[in-house]
């Protein structure tokens, strides 16, 4: 027996043809909370944006599984077969925001020809950006359509901004294919405790393998590159969010907030608490 609460505002609207034609538009956007949700219908929309705020949801897209917990969002091509259900003893906590437009295409054909969907991205950090839609939606303002098309292109181009960077740079490049899907998995899953093994297992390659393509593409170890990706991130997550140093050591896969901030401060020159301080300066 499935059970779907409402736990905020459900917005619906439904744009004129004029409006899919030349905006980006969301006709829905929903909170809500289930015990057990399966969801596998079809929608107006052609994409949608699905973030998990506690619990976890699973996405089966493309002869795959994919595990969305807590802080976590991915954009997803309704285009192509989908559902999404939660584990009935956890539950789940989410936001939904449906989305469609022609002015998307092009960002969508390029991701789509390189098999970036469903594509990962922070819900922390975009979760602003995301509630700003319930708030534009709901008020109806004179030419909110307008207002909400800006907005939800500036997002997209923020969630997808990586996977485009990532195409862009290894275009060029011999084994690019190598450069591209490694790039996006570490991205994917920036959180986890990476291994060789997990991305030797997701190239479908040997460890040695992945090894010496690291060091003929990045000169690094894959070691190294993981680190560094990670302390990347944290730098966005520390100027970006109020989250706690050791909440953000925890969420990159740290042991503790020791070892990242040793870490840190080892490829950084300082601590990650005088690195915040000195953006907030600047």
């Amino acid at each position: 027996m499935e059970e779907y609460r409402i736990i905020h505002s459900k917005q619906y609207w439904y744009p004129t043809q004029f409006i899919r034609d030349n905006l980006i538009t969301a006709n829905i956007l929903t909170h809500q909370t289930s015990n057990s949700i399966h969801n596998s219908n079809k929608t107006r929309a052609s994409y949608l944006l699905l973030c998990v705020v506690s619990g976890k949801l699973y996405l089966e897209q493309y002869a795959q599984t994919f595990t969305i917990t807590a802080g976590q969002g991915v954009f997803i091509n309704l285009n192509d077969a989908y559902t999404y259900y939660s584990d009935t003893a956890e539950g789940a906590e989410f936001y939904t925001l449906s989305i469609n437009g022609k002015p998307l295409e092009g960002i969508v054909q390029t991701l789509s020809s390189n098999e970036f969907f469903p594509l990962a991205f922070n819900f922390r950090i975009m979760k602003a950006a995301i509630l700003k839609c319930f708030d534009i939606l709901s008020a109806r303002e004179t030419q909110f359509e307008y207002t909400l098309s800006m907005h939800l292109y500036q997002l997209i181009l923020e969630i997808s901004s990586p996977y485009l960077a990532s195409i862009q740079k290894s275009s060029g490049r011999s084994n690019s294919w190598f450069i591209r899907k490694i790039e996006m998995f570490i991205f994917r899953h920036i959180e986890d405790k990476i291994t060789i093994q997990m991305m030797a297992d997701a190239l479908q390659l040997k460890p040695f393998h992945v090894s010496r393509l690291f060091v003929e593409h990045f000169h690094i170890t894959p070691t190294q590159y993981v680190i560094s990706s990670k302390i990347s991130h944290s730098k966005k997550l520390l100027t970006e969010t109020s989250l706690s140093v050791g909440q953000i050591a925890h969420s990159l896969g740290f042991s503790d907030q020791s070892h990242f901030c040793k870490t840190f401060k080892r490829c950084c020159g300082i601590t990650p608490l005088k690195y915040r301080q000195h953006r907030e300066l600047t």
